[in-house]
């Protein structure tokens, strides 16, 4: 066997360390794929944090992927194409009941912010009657914003079909109590949860933390969230930077009140079918954070 000279030695050896550190920051982080489901600023928690570098601060090697809905992001976390994703209560609850392995582990903003958004011919909620309301889809959160703005104007729901936008008639923002609905929330299968439960821990962490940034650094989470939303005028960027960092919750429990009404609503769709809170839930990842003083840490930066 040839020997080699002692500095080419040293040289293989540092071109060997030299590689590993060449393979990136995800040395010893957990690989994960997330996935958020809007561009907008209710969805700021999720894109902030990677734009800001919390998942890598926390040990993740995160690829976030922009799916547009509640309802395909449910069916990718069922596939195994994501291990987190944003999901509403709404259809986290339809889906559980359909027999899904999912659970809730955190929700960070907890109400709708949503406005119903009219042609200009309409000038008071009289106005709406006999007219159709736009949605996503059935099921949606839009769904459930919208029959709940309905009947925040004293009206019943009607059909649901596409409408014209023009101006804003009222906003759940505007509620004097706030609309319980798990909106923006950290959700994955209960079989990813007891295998990798250290990796989700991580993701939360980097989450709250993205949310102390956004409720306190106004101006800069501004700018972000005009990369992603590729919106810049300012009247929008001012308007959904106000109503979301109100709505955010500094220890994101999930609403039980808004959870159990969207447990009912499903129930209702499926005869025979049972379902409780804490089988689509489990808060035990916050609720240790919380009491570890980790989000009192986080906030008092």
């Amino acid at each position: 066997m040839m020997k080699l000279p002692r500095r080419f030695s040293i040289l293989g050896a540092l071109l060997v360390v030299s590689q590993f550190l060449l393979l990136g920051g995800a040395w010893g982080q957990d690989k994960i794929r997330l996935a958020h489901s809007a561009l907008e600023s209710s969805n700021g928690v999720w894109y902030l944090a990677q734009d800001r570098g919390f998942y890598k601060k926390h040990g993740l090697d995160a690829d976030l992927l922009f799916i547009p809905s509640t309802t395909t992001s449910v069916s990718s976390l069922v596939a195994g194409d994501v291990q987190v994703a944003n999901a509403s209560g709404g259809g986290v609850a339809s889906a559980v009941v359909a027999g899904a392995d999912l659970v809730m582990v955190a929700c960070y903003l907890n109400s709708l912010p949503y406005e119903l958004v009219v042609n200009e011919s309409i000038k008071s909620p009289e106005d709406l009657k006999g007219k159709s309301i736009g949605i996503s889809r059935v099921g949606s959160a839009s769904d459930v914003a919208a029959r709940a703005l309905i009947r925040g104007l004293g009206l019943e729901p009607d059909k649901q079909v596409p409408i014209m936008p023009y101006k804003i008639l009222i906003s759940t923002a505007d509620f004097q109590k706030r609309f319980e609905f798990p909106y923006i929330c950290a959700t994955t299968t209960k079989s990813y949860l007891a295998r990798q439960r250290e990796t989700v821990k991580k993701v939360l962490m980097a989450h709250i933390e993205a949310m102390q940034f956004f409720k306190t650094r106004k101006e800069e989470t501004k700018k972000i969230i005009a990369k992603y939303s590729r919106i810049n005028n300012e009247d929008y960027l001012e308007a959904a930077y106000t109503a979301s960092a109100k709505l955010y919750d500094v220890v994101p429990l999930v609403t039980r009140p808004g959870t159990e009404i969207q447990i009912k609503e499903a129930i209702s769709r499926k005869p025979g079918a049972q379902l409780r809170f804490e089988d689509m839930v489990d808060e035990s990842i916050v609720r240790e954070l919380e009491k570890s003083g980790f989000i009192d840490k986080i906030y008092k930066q």
